[in-house]
């Protein structure tokens, strides 16, 4: 199942994989996702002639053995294409009336085939998928494999009527026996005959605008999609990149109204139905499709702008997605572009950079119900330069033309209030003809905004050059400060403060609090510095303060103007002519243009973010804490880590309740790690009063990990239990690669859970068929204990 699912994806139609061939190729949209030739309808009406093979508790009635059918159809085993109908307990013959339709796009009729199956259902069968993820193959009772649809449709090996509407209802002859089948009798079942009675209804998919318009069907609640929308991601052109060389972007795709494949209008997000995502795509400053595609001066002039620092870049995505439409003046597409560092590829909270809203309505009055999509993204949130989105919208409309003498639909031409079908069809007319007034007047309004938004962003540099003139300056913190104080009680410690001036001018611009006995004071103050003339330099000073005295320079630092300006500044600085040499760090963050902090951070000498690895697998010997009244003292213990003096560097792991022996595996990475930094462990006991309690802590020295790493135990320092307790981790080397180490309680637990989870398999082999059903109930209880503890274990998130 999952390695059918990956396959799926890549290359079963009608997912397709592009290959470029030649130099004047277009976007890969038509290879990708080509029209679609028609509209696939199916509606399982009912199953007859299956052979029971369980006792039930209808059988005390009856006598006999019985079934709990339903039925499940696919196109091509596609997964994601799938109709599961309801079940119908204790009935051989049964028969649907609702939830047993679904929709599928067909693009290659005479290769392209349906699956039919049927499977029992119940409390055993439950059980079992609900171990397995899937239905097992021992619960197939009959099936029809691989009907090509032009066999369903009854046209053979022709497609000549496939341009035309068709509908009939049909009864197709089931497999009730086949190698490997365990179910029942062979000769009973082979004699008895099963068949399905399906309804099938085809309508094709024409190109461009159809001839005649009221083959169309555009209203909410129609029977049949009125649309396929096809929405093709081409690539992303930055004209001035500011993101990481190896930052990953992806463009997720949400049209809403659209129709899922029973037949449901969904205008909520809905992952696969609504929602669609590319795959992700790095910046490249030249692309095989740029060399093929673009003038050679164009890709020369780039490579060349790039070496003094435009940074032009592609992402190239040629990926295409199709929707089922309704109604397209109704549904509106949003294409949101986001990006995710490399490191972090699975991350669940990918950044949103910009964004491009597009009206459907409008494309219905394009040539070729085209639009074309090259424009710069909304709400940007990169460089000064946003970046441009290259997509488009395509619209094909799916006709109702029926063929002559081929099971035209027989509904009746007066509908339930009385009304004709020729008034019924003028009014649809006239409904028509005002959606197609509205999307011109959608079209004009859209226009009328693209202008509108290009004027404002012409205007908009005034107000961006009245920005360079202010920027926002946040002093993070300090560490490793010397101290100039001397304390008779205790050691010797600083009260800091800090300043910023531009250089050449000694006013100050703004100054910290100061905090009292801390070398790693933790300001977080900012301020807005007014009147900034680009190219101005700043100069960072930190005091102390003496009451009374002249406040003693602990350190300072000037960051120079083309390390903040345009793009602003994130990171740490190594500060200057500080007392006895000391070597010490103040963390700052200066705005971009927009007066936004970026996400960048930088250490001292200017290099990018650590690769260095923690991983806290666990600890034992912790102190109980808390107090209970129905069983023994025990404690809710967390761990934590940090780099001394960069309070974003924090990182906690997971709360596990009530024990002294913790498995956290918990693993962060220490972007603000600086060669020469020392690391803080501390466990804590969670308290719901938000204060925690300490257990125990330990500082590791930079030298015992860097840069060769660390595995092992370390012991903990100022535990208020009597015994001795330890921390387990794992520290990377330089380069992020963890050493060899092997943890044997995390073995010891994993193996356990897995022999767990081998005992308490349900396996269909034990479930015998005694004569009587109330003996068939009695050996059944058991099982049905034994999964409802081990489903109850994954509930709760045990490993």
């Amino acid at each position: 199942e999952t390695l059918n699912g990956k396959l799926e994806k890549a290359i079963v139609l009608p997912n397709r994989i592009p290959i470029l061939l030649a130099a004047d190729a277009d976007h890969a949209f038509n290879i990708v996702r080509p029209q679609p030739k028609g509209c696939l309808k199916i509606s399982v009406l009912g199953v007859s002639n299956l052979i029971g093979t369980e006792w039930q508790l209808s059988s005390l009635v009856t006598g006999k053995k019985s079934n709990d059918p339903y039925v499940t159809v696919d196109l091509a085993g596609l997964s994601s294409k799938r109709l599961r109908t309801s079940t119908k307990f204790g009935n051989l013959e049964p028969t649907w009336e609702e939830d047993n339709t679904v929709y599928f796009l067909v693009d290659v009729p005479s290769i392209q085939h349906i699956n039919l199956r049927v499977y029992d259902d119940g409390l055993a069968q439950t059980i079992r998928s609900k171990v397995l993820g899937t239905a097992s193959d021992s619960d197939e009772m009959a099936r029809k494999l691989s009907v090509s649809i032009l066999e369903l449709i009854d046209q053979g090996s022709s497609s000549t009527f496939l341009d035309k509407e068709i509908y009939r209802e049909k009864n197709v002859a089931l497999d009730s026996w086949w190698d490997g089948n365990t179910r029942g009798d062979k000769e009973e079942l082979l004699k008895a005959g099963a068949s399905m009675r399906l309804g099938i209804h085809w309508r094709p998919v024409s190109a461009g605008l159809p001839a005649n318009p009221n083959t169309v069907e555009e209203e909410i609640g129609a029977e049949f999609p009125s649309h396929v929308l096809r929405v093709g991601i081409a690539n992303l052109v930055f004209k001035q990149n500011s993101f990481a060389f190896n930052d990953l972007f992806q463009v997720v795709c949400t049209v809403t109204p659209t129709m899922n494949m029973l037949g449901d209008m969904v205008d909520e997000p809905l992952a696969g139905v609504t929602v669609k995502k590319t795959a992700q795509q790095s910046a490249l400053t030249v692309t095989l499709k740029s060399i093929t595609t673009e003038d050679t001066a164009e890709v020369l002039q780039r490579v060349a702008n790039n070496l003094i620092g435009k940074n032009e870049k592609d992402a190239c995505f040629d990926e295409a997605f199709d929707f089922l439409i309704q109604a397209p003046h109704e549904s509106k597409v949003l294409l949101q572009v986001f990006t995710v560092p490399d490191f972090d590829a699975d991350s669940d909270t990918p950044t949103l950079i910009g964004q491009v809203v597009k009206e459907l309505g409008p494309v219905l009055i394009e040539p070729q119900l085209v639009k074309h999509i090259d424009e710069e993204l909304d709400e940007w949130t990169g460089s000064h330069v946003p970046a441009k989105l290259n997509a488009e919208l395509k619209l094909w409309p799916i006709t109702k033309v029926a063929a002559q003498g081929i099971g035209q639909d027989t509904s009746p031409k007066v509908v339930a209030n009385g009304v004709s079908a020729q008034e019924r069809e003028m009014s649809r007319q006239q409904a028509r003809k005002l959606h197609a007034e509205a999307a011109r007047l959608r079209a004009q309004a859209e226009e009328i905004e693209k202008s509108a938004r290009l004027k404002d962003r012409m205007t908009s540099k005034q107000k961006q050059a009245a920005k360079q003139k202010q920027l926002k300056v946040q002093i993070v913190g300090a560490r490793g400060l010397p101290a100039s104080d001397w304390h008779m009680m205790g050691e010797s410690s600083s009260d800091p403060y800090c300043t910023c001036t531009l250089v050449g001018n000694p006013k100050i611009l703004f100054k910290t609090k100061a905090l009292a006995c801390t070398l790693d004071p933790v300001w977080e103050h900012e301020a807005k510095v007014t009147e900034y003339k680009p190219g101005a330099s700043l100069n960072f000073q930190v005091y102390d303060e003496d009451w009374g005295l002249k406040d003693d320079l602990l350190g300072e630092v000037m960051l120079h103007a083309t390390e903040f300006y345009p793009d602003g500044f994130s990171g740490e600085l190594k500060l200057q002519n500080t007392l006895e040499g000391k070597e010490a760090y103040l963390e700052v963050k200066i705005s971009n243009q927009e007066g936004e902090f970026p996400k960048a951070f930088k250490d001292a000498s200017g290099q990018s973010q650590s690769k260095l690895k923690v991983r806290m697998l666990g600890a034992r010997g912790l102190p109980a804490v808390d107090r209970h009244l129905m069983h023994a003292k025990s404690s809710d213990p967390f761990c934590q880590v940090q780099v001394p003096g960069k309070p974003r560097s924090l990182s906690k792991s997971q709360v596990l309740e009530m024990t002294l022996e913790p498995l956290w595996n918990h693993e962060i990475r220490l972007r603000e790690y600086k060669p020469g930094d020392k690391l803080n462990f501390g466990i804590f006991d969670d308290n719901w009063n938000g204060t925690p309690t300490l257990l125990g802590k330990v500082a590791l020295e930079s030298a015992k990990f860097h840069p060769q790493g660390f595995a092992g135990e370390v012991k903990l320092e100022e535990s208020p239990g009597a015994a001795e307790a330890y921390l387990e981790i794992v520290i990377s080397n330089e380069s992020g690669k963890y050493p060899d180490y092997t943890c044997e309680r995390l073995e010891k637990a994993a193996a356990a859970v897995a022999s767990e989870a081998t005992s308490d398999e349900v396996e269909s082999k034990t479930i015998a068929a005694p004569s009587q059903p109330t003996t068939c109930y009695e050996a059944l209880k058991p099982i049905v204990a034994t999964a409802v503890a081990q489903l109850s274990r994954v509930a709760c998130g045990s490993r």
